[in-house]
């Protein structure tokens, strides 16, 4: 067991109400001394560097204990190789706590829908969450990514909302649709006339500045099957004190624990993994590995025979709370992707970029 990453989902908890939102809100939080048990535990399987990350929920509600986590692995042997990063949707960030991910060198991935977070996130929090985003990227020591998802009556806002962004000068932009929402045939219309726009906008973009900010357009690495990490070199532990492959699975699995695949992705409570990990660690572990793209299928029809399996990318669990079967892929979720590979391709041929 190698792992590069250890997620410590903070708490349940979330200020907002996201109407995408597939999290159960709840009333459980993590405690520090789980969670420096944990610590303590893992760290010889870390394959430096080795990334701790914070989530929710929304973990800054859990702010103090962030802080004494920090605090606590700054003080372990060969502390500089452990990285740290958080996903939040900054509502609760003030200068000093900017200062503190600055200071202690942050990745930041935030939940921010730009022009759609009026409808889709909360209510009257665009303008205050717009001017936290100005204020923590004039803090060049945290690396900041932006995450945005819309939905049927957001999608019109699509292109606009990129362009927001990076007229903020944000430099990685990543954007989805809400796989839990229905998306009749005149929503598609707009996902595609959307994505016509946003081409044109990104184009503009890169014969300026040399480069392309949104993720989702940019070139592909190498060619490949995509193979889900969860339990391979990732875990996630969470605020019962279970462990998990990823926190995507406890998000779906916390209130499901009748499922029958509940016991084929948690590996139980940390004091009992602590005692004889070689025991449990094995069997679950097959269970994960089956999670990959040639394993999948989509009404039947093996995803390996697909043309575009080497480009696509499908989260097992997105598919899940869409409401497929595990290693099922839902009509909507590959229709979604085609589409995106399709403007994709057609976006990079037109600027003349390698191999896309």
């Amino acid at each position: 067991m190698k792992l590069s990453s250890l997620t410590l989902i903070l708490t349940e908890q979330c200020n907002f109400n996201c109407s995408y939102c597939y999290q159960a809100k709840g009333e459980k939080n993590n405690d520090l001394s789980t969670i420096k048990k944990a610590i303590d535990f893992f760290s010889p399987y870390f394959s430096f560097p080795c990334y701790i990350n914070f989530y929710g929920g929304e973990p800054t509600l859990e702010w103090d204990l962030i802080t004494k986590v920090v605090e606590y692995i700054k003080s372990k042997d060969r502390a500089k190789e452990i990285k740290f990063s958080m996903t939040s949707n900054c509502s609760l960030l003030d200068q000093k706590r900017i200062e503190f991910l600055s200071n202690n060198h942050f990745t930041l991935l935030i939940s921010f829908d730009g022009l759609a977070q009026e409808i889709s996130r909360e209510k009257g929090s665009l303008s205050k969450i717009e001017m936290t985003i100005m204020d923590i990227l004039d803090y060049p020591d945290i690396h900041t990514a932006v995450n945005s998802i819309f939905i049927p009556e957001t999608i019109h806002l699509l292109s606009a909302s990129i362009k927001m962004m990076i007229e903020m000068n944000m430099k990685e932009i990543n954007f989805g649709l809400s796989s839990i929402s229905t998306w009749e045939e005149a929503d598609m219309e707009r996902f595609h006339m959307e994505l016509e726009k946003l081409s044109i906008i990104l184009a503009d973009y890169y014969k300026e500045n040399g480069f392309i900010p949104v993720v989702n357009f940019q070139q592909g690495h190498k060619k490949g099957t995509f193979v889900c990490h969860a339990g391979r070199n990732r875990l996630a532990l969470s605020p019962d004190g279970q462990i998990w492959g990823c926190y995507l699975f406890w998000d779906y699995f916390k209130n499901r624990k009748n499922h029958p695949g509940y016991g084929n992705y948690c590996f139980g409570k940390l004091e009992e993994f602590m005692v004889s990990p070689e025991e449990p660690y094995p069997g679950i572990l097959a269970h994960y590995s089956d999670l990959r793209m040639d394993y999948f299928c989509m009404q039947g029809k093996p995803c390996f025979s697909c043309n575009d399996i080497e480009h696509c990318m499908v989260c097992p669990i997105d598919a899940v709370f869409s409401g497929a079967q595990f290693g099922e892929v839902p009509p909507v979720i590959c229709r979604i992707n085609k589409t995106l590979m399709k403007y994709r391709k057609i976006f990079l041929g037109n600027l003349g970029i390698g191999n896309h």
